[in-house]
């Protein structure tokens, strides 16, 4: 089933936003725009037939308190349940090196609010993100994940098993970046800001005070 147009004009102003020195042109010249609507289309099938929704700004679907944040993300790259996008979330995110301590703190808080049916949102790292992902799901609560790189892998490698655990179990796997973009250092502390855009409350275990999510 193609796109609906509606759509297409969504994804393709997305994409043109997101390189603004065409913009101006790219509204100018109905060739252009042409060109952009096409490209559009077979970004919306490309990763659709590999299991991605696209969400633009325009979508019902996009998160209500993400459109508020500074510089919001144009378009957000979706595998698992789009219902958690609006749902009452918190956030659980700390150090990768986290103490056996903070493991079980990480368990502890995240199977409460799983339990609470908010869902909770971390970003797939090791250490206490993945605490918080893997005692969501244990307890049958939703999840999702927000990575920073596209949904054709998952980093680390080691977090594999618990991607494909949190969208068996009904969660969300989501990214700003499309399939095959390769994770990148100052991809992190951008990927921050949209877990704090899709929850209500962060809440930070075992951090430095470097840490990017508090930049």
């Amino acid at each position: 089933m193609n796109p609906p147009t509606s759509k297409i004009f969504a994804v393709a102003h997305a994409l043109a936003m997101q390189n603004t020195s065409c913009v101006h042109q790219t509204f100018q010249q109905s060739e252009t725009w042409q060109m952009h609507l096409n490209h559009a289309f077979g970004h919306i099938k490309f990763h659709a037939d590999k299991g991605i929704q696209l969400i633009t700004t325009s979508d019902l679907q996009y998160p209500r308190e993400l459109a508020k944040i500074p510089n919001p993300p144009k378009l957000l790259y979706a595998m698992g349940n789009l219902d958690l996008l609006n749902s009452r979330a918190v956030a659980i995110i700390g150090a990768r090196k986290a103490s056996h301590h903070g493991h079980a703190i990480a368990a502890k808080v995240s199977t409460f609010f799983s339990n609470s049916n908010i869902t909770v949102v971390s970003g797939l790292a090791l250490g206490i993100d993945a605490a918080a992902h893997q005692a969501c799901v244990a307890s049958k609560g939703s999840t999702i994940a927000v990575l920073a790189h596209g949904l054709h892998q998952i980093t680390p490698k080691q977090n594999v098993h618990l991607a494909e655990n949190i969208l068996s179990n009904g969660g969300l796997l989501i990214s700003e970046h499309p399939f095959g973009v390769e994770p990148k250092r100052h991809f992190y502390p951008k990927r921050n800001r949209i877990q704090v855009g899709l929850s209500d409350v962060s809440i930070i275990i075992e951090s430095t005070l470097n840490l990017s999510f508090l930049k």
